[in-house]
């Protein structure tokens, strides 16, 4: 998955790409007027001369008077431009840049340097873009998660579940965490990537896999064998989601990396999902009681229940073709 940094850089090079495209635009038109039109030409000679002198004046720190009579002197140029090219036939805006964000202008900050939502959007989309290559967000939401295949005991459980995840999901990114214990097919994947889903909506950074995946990608990194950081970016993410945690091969360099991970976010504040087949008693064996009791201080365990929905679907499809 693209850190942050990664596509907060490919989000700028875009804005850049569309700035400029908005000012070879207007340069052309602008050339193209100059062709058809003596007046435009020499109207365009005229504001380059005074924009050098402008120039030249602030650095040499001229007084006011004559600033202010060049900057005017501009602005009629502007003006007259604007008039030629709409006597040629043309609107007003032709000559000037047409940019995509009108706030900033595609620079990405605005005029009192707080960041434009033109950049916010910009990366929201590259990294839905980028999560819908590999999985497809659109087939997750909280509406598509049916509780008709729970029933009594547990069925009131799974609304209690559901309803966390939402609140979870509407507090981002100051959730805290959670922690999805129980057998496959019972939700907790899809319940995980609903929240993923309104994360990137959001604009939030996340990174979401098998545990298995990331910490096979950290031993990696660790070993030289690839430089993805892959550690730090699970640590500083808006969102970490660890998916079925204990699929993966036990050692004392994973479970030192899984330490490291849970325990940097935790003091860091960000939220952190986890999901497992594993019991409380069974976690508690497996990765021991420094783990654990981070796990159980500091996540709200979340018990899932009811039979396995990926077979009653199975079941529901071959009963419906008999």
């Amino acid at each position: 998955m693209t850190d942050f940094n990664s596509i907060n850089q490919n989000a700028k090079k875009e804005l850049r790409r569309r700035q400029e495209q908005a000012e070879n635009t207007a340069k052309a038109h602008r050339e193209e007027l100059s062709a058809a039109s003596a007046d435009f030409k020499e109207n365009e000679e005229n504001y380059r001369a005074l924009s050098a002198d402008l120039i030249k004046a602030v650095i040499a720190r001229a007084d006011d008077q004559k600033i202010e009579k060049l900057r005017n002197e501009l602005k009629a140029c502007l003006k007259n431009e604007s008039e030629i090219a709409e006597s040629l036939g043309y609107g007003k805006k032709y000559i000037y840049p047409e940019y995509f964000c009108k706030e900033c202008n595609d620079q990405g900050l605005k005029e009192n340097g707080e960041e434009c939502g033109c950049l916010k959007r910009l990366r929201k989309n590259m990294k839905y873009s980028e999560f819908c290559s590999s999985i497809p967000l659109e087939h997750f939401g909280f509406e598509g998660f049916s509780l008709d295949f729970y029933e009594n005991e547990d069925k009131k459980k799974m609304e209690k579940i559901l309803s966390a995840c939402k609140e979870f999901s509407n507090s981002l990114p100051n959730s805290g965490n959670l922690i999805f214990s129980g057998g496959t097919g019972l939700g907790k994947t899809y319940l995980s990537l609903s929240i993923v889903k309104q994360a990137v909506e959001k604009g939030l950074s996340v990174m979401y896999n098998s545990a298995q995946n990331f910490l096979y990608s950290i031993e990696k990194d660790s070993f030289g064998r690839s430089d993805n950081n892959t550690a730090e970016n699970l640590i500083s993410c808006d969102l970490c989601v660890l998916d079925d945690l204990g699929a993966e091969f036990s050692t004392q360099f994973t479970s030192s990396a899984l330490y490291n991970i849970i325990n940097s976010r935790i003091t860091a504040s960000l939220p952190t999902i986890i999901s497992t087949n594993l019991s409380m008693d069974e976690f508690e064996k497996r990765y021991g009681e420094r783990i654990f009791s981070r796990i159980v201080g500091c996540f709200k365990w979340e018990q899932f229940c009811g039979k396995d929905i990926r077979i009653q679907k199975k079941l529901k499809n071959l009963r419906g073709r008999n």
